[in-house]
């Protein structure tokens, strides 16, 4: 605990963060692994009529549908749509804090080894500049106690984000293909868009489309 002592206040907030990362995960991994469930097993308990016995999105999706199956297409369609959106929001939950937390504590872990290396060029100028190796050695060896914390934080938050990333956009595919299960089940045709994306990013996006387009027009003809 000495080095954690000797890197300051700045270490306080990269410790706050790698609790947080580690609620995050904790929470993460016991959803993940609660709400696994076979496709199969899922329609053998739609033929059971025990649909709403499991935890999972497919068991979710599926009593989603079962409720709306005699609704006309576009109700089944717009239910089985704003259910599978509200399951995808909640497999990425607390995923922007693990990414948060992976880019913020290396920053902060430089901000504390930039304030230790003020201290040890503040003590060199208060000795007349006759400062001696082993303390110039021993004050940037403090001061790079908070940049190593930050890394030691950050590594593991990264490689979290990514694992629970790519099982939330495997379990969101499983759900798009698990729907054609469930058309064969109901004797329905039924589809959805997994594409997390919100309506105010494709907005963006065809804004910044527009204006790249109006940009080259404009290049154009000034170069004509």
């Amino acid at each position: 605990m000495d080095w954690f002592i000797q890197g300051g206040w700045p270490m306080y907030p990269i410790l706050v963060s790698s609790v947080l990362a580690l609620a995050v995960s904790a929470e993460r991994t016991i959803y993940f692994v609660r709400s696994m469930e076979c496709p199969q097993g899922v329609i053998r308990n739609c033929r059971n009529g025990a649909v709403a016995d499991g935890r999972g999105e497919l068991s979710r999706l599926a009593t989603i549908y079962a409720a709306s199956r005699d609704e006309p297409r576009e109700i089944l369609e717009k239910r089985v749509s704003r259910g599978a959106a509200a399951m995808i929001r909640e497999l990425n939950r607390g995923l922007g804090v693990l990414s948060a937390i992976a880019h913020l504590a290396p920053l902060m872990g430089l901000f504390g080894t930039v304030l230790g290396m003020i201290g040890v060029f503040q003590g060199i100028e208060a000795s007349g500049g006759r400062a001696e190796i082993h303390f110039l050695a021993g004050g940037i060896r403090v001061a790079l106690f908070t940049t190593a914390f930050g890394l030691m934080v950050a590594v593991p938050s990264m490689t979290a984000f990514h694992i629970f990333h790519s099982l939330s956009r495997r379990r969101a595919e499983r759900m798009e293909d698990f729907i054609d299960d469930l058309n064969d089940f109901f004797g329905r045709s039924v589809s959805f868009d997994t594409d997390r994306r919100s309506d105010q990013e494709r907005d963006r996006e065809s804004s910044r489309e527009e204006s790249d387009e109006d940009y080259e027009a404009v290049c154009s003809v000034q170069v004509s």
